[in-house]
């Protein structure tokens, strides 16, 4: 089947179902509205009040600001992209498709692992006291936020520079395209999303089993209840994350042909990942 007739059983497959693409559309709208509205409020909430310009203040304004680019810039462009092909036979050079997924899975991977820090921010809050005036000072938050960056392209570079696989224009989608037996794209899926993501449970769980012995015996201080009730905040995040943002990624990763058989569904994955960031407690 040539591209063109490819292209015309989608643009009939959207027309017969236009009320489901026409939900789709304002839900993932309305979404990443809500999203850079509330996390741009929350950035600047943040920013000017001093007493919330701490280590964890400034990591979490940070994984805002990623969230204002997931929702409001990254997402947004590629699902237009996308949706541009299947629909209207637009033409998109290979530089687009290549910057677009580029940065579409940076971000993801910045944002993933920039939880990860603020985990580790509470793990020595609550579980080392006495060393977190170091774990939050200016130099240790730059170099997370540096190391979250320098991570993530370093996972992304290879592909941007071809090695082993490369960003380009596959079925009216743009994504990875694997060129050698090295797989960037399991390479991305554990370092930047599975094994952050795992490293963050256990995290939480160590500061779970923690504050559970001391409370039972007696010993958690006020500033110890103080900074827990945050870690609550925190997780309520993490397990909200996971919920909407977990089944995109199992799916375009793990079962890429039952995902992309359906642009519909796949947009819907997509919708939910776009919630998840809308929704995030923080």
């Amino acid at each position: 089947m040539n591209i063109s007739a490819i292209q015309a059983n989608l643009s009939q497959s959207f027309r017969s179902r236009r009320p489901e693409l026409v939900t789709l559309v304002s839900v993932f709208t309305v979404a990443g509205v809500t999203g850079v509205v509330l996390s741009s409020s929350l950035v600047l909430t943040i920013v000017t009040r001093p007493k919330l310009r701490t280590g964890s203040g400034i990591l979490i304004a940070h994984q805002q600001l990623l969230h204002v680019l997931q929702t409001g810039v990254s997402n947004p462009f590629y699902i237009v992209v996308g949706w541009a092909v299947w629909l209207g036979g637009v033409s998109i050079t290979g530089i687009d498709c290549t910057i677009a997924h580029f940065f579409c899975q940076v971000f993801i991977c910045v944002e993933t692992w920039s939880s990860v820090f603020l985990a580790v921010n509470r793990f020595v809050a609550l579980i080392y006291p006495h060393q977190y005036r170091h774990i939050s000072s200016n130099a240790a938050v730059a170099g997370f936020i540096v190391a979250a960056w320098c991570i993530s392209a370093a996972i992304e570079i290879p592909a941007l520079l071809g090695i082993g696989s490369y960003f380009g224009m596959r079925q009216f989608d743009c994504g990875y395209i694997r060129v050698t037996d090295h797989n960037i794209v399991a390479m991305h899926g554990v370092v930047g999303i599975y094994f952050p993501l795992g490293l963050q449970a256990f995290l939480y769980a160590a500061i779970l089993i923690n504050h559970r012995q001391k409370d039972q015996g007696g010993r958690v201080t006020r500033v110890q209840k103080k900074r827990f009730e945050l870690f609550r905040l925190l997780f309520s995040s993490y397990l909200w994350y996971v919920a909407c943002y977990l089944p995109f990624m199992v799916t375009i990763y793990g079962l890429p042909r039952f995902f992309f058989a359906d642009k519909l569904r796949a947009g819907w994955f997509l919708t939910m990942q776009e919630i998840g960031y809308a929704g995030s407690p923080v």
